[in-house]
């Protein structure tokens, strides 16, 4: 079969032609020639699209062709914690964020306009299945402030401050 990328939002058409063979017809198509096409492509589109070709004397198959449509999106933030939290100075703290988007987003934190690595001193950063959390051992006056998650792919940029 043949795969195709295809938007969010977008529109998206594939062919598929039929061998030319006397008395038959693409089921759900135009004779010989058919085409799939999809308007304001959603990620539940993703997935296998056939086209069948059959005879119209005695309606046996007699080609099949499949396509494989994956659908891109720009990251979405879903999962986060509440916009506004409160930290305790000398007590351990902890924020989450988990977004959608295919390619699958990564994930990054922002502190004072500067990256956060990912284990360092002040702060460790882990993933479970598609949540990052930011972890502070030890809260702080100066790590006290505003703190985004920034989510990146390809298709795009989503971003979430606390």
């Amino acid at each position: 079969g043949q795969s195709f990328g295809m938007f969010t939002g977008g529109y998206g058409r594939t062919g598929c032609k039929a061998k030319q063979i006397p008395a038959s017809k693409t089921r759900f198509l135009n004779v010989g020639l058919g085409s799939i096409s999809l308007n304001w492509v959603k990620r539940s589109d993703e997935g296998v699209y056939t086209c069948s070709v059959f005879s119209l004397s005695d309606a046996a198959l007699v080609s099949r062709s499949f396509f494989h449509v994956t659908v891109f999106a720009g990251p979405v933030i879903d999962t986060h914690s509440e916009s506004t939290t409160h930290a305790r100075i000398g007590s351990p703290f902890s924020l989450q964020c988990g977004a959608t988007g295919k390619p699958e987003p990564k994930i990054s934190w922002i502190k004072d306009d500067a990256l956060i690595q990912e284990h360092n001193l002040q702060f460790e950063v882990d993933k479970l299945n598609d949540v990052s959390i930011l972890h502070i051992a030890n809260m702080t006056k100066e790590l006290l402030g505003e703190i985004t998650c920034v989510a990146k792919n390809k298709e795009g940029a989503d971003s979430k401050k606390f």
